[in-house]
């Protein structure tokens, strides 16, 4: 049960960090930088909890 737990931990912040970094670029690309900011930090938090969902689902698959 550690090992899967660890394993999705890893796969979340690997997918919040990815999906954090492209919606900042995007986001700064556009304007402002504090909005690029918040945007980042908002869609980190997301990414960070569907990519702890999803290794919790895929575990026994690799």
């Amino acid at each position: 049960m550690n090992e899967r737990i660890n394993y999705s931990l890893r796969l979340g912040l690997l997918i919040g960090l990815l999906g954090g970094l492209v919606i900042f670029i995007w986001s700064a690309l556009e304007g402002d930088i504090q909005d690029s900011i918040y945007s980042a930090i908002i869609a980190f938090i997301i990414f960070t909890i569907l990519g702890f969902v999803l290794g919790v689902l895929i575990y026994h698959l690799e």
